[in-house]
């Protein structure tokens, strides 16, 4: 079994960053708007958490409940595929420590959502968005399994 769990975390940055980067944005494509920014922890289990571990680990990232409807194209920044980051590890070694010998890795993200952006312009926003020496731009969730990959 190797379940990923997706938990939505804390907005990414203050408003006065997210206002920078808005900027940014609107200098390449004027109307273009950033619906939200925050981040999403991606969790790989090797075996089911206990309820008791699921609210455990819920508190250790401060996890808040996902909305229903999201708006924009989402733009998800993570680590680069094949690197496991420092974020990464020293919250892993944290669940550990906390007993939830559950958890093989936890990795975050930062998820966008951009209005006013059409398909041809994606790698344009996304280049905005992330250090391509670092990170990687995915369209969708479900591509964040890439980041437990074993090479």
């Amino acid at each position: 079994m190797a379940d990923i769990l997706f938990l939505r975390g804390a907005p990414a940055f203050s408003v006065f960053r997210l206002q920078g980067l808005q900027q940014r944005i609107q200098a390449v494509m004027p109307d273009a708007r950033i619906v939200c920014a925050e981040y999403w922890h991606f969790v790989r289990l090797n075996q089911d958490l206990s309820d008791h571990e699921r609210r455990q680990l819920a508190a250790l990232l401060e996890e808040r409940p996902a909305e229903a409807t999201e708006k924009g194209k989402l733009f998800l920044v993570t680590p680069r595929i094949g690197t496991i980051s420092p974020w990464s590890s020293k919250a892993t070694d944290i669940a550990w420590n906390c007993g939830l010998q559950a958890i093989e890795r936890i990795e975050r993200g930062i998820a966008f959502r951009i209005e006013g952006v059409a398909e041809a312009q994606r790698a344009a926003v996304g280049a905005l968005l992330h250090d391509r020496m670092i990170e990687a731009v995915l369209t969708d969730f479900g591509q964040t399994a890439e980041l437990f990959r074993h090479f």
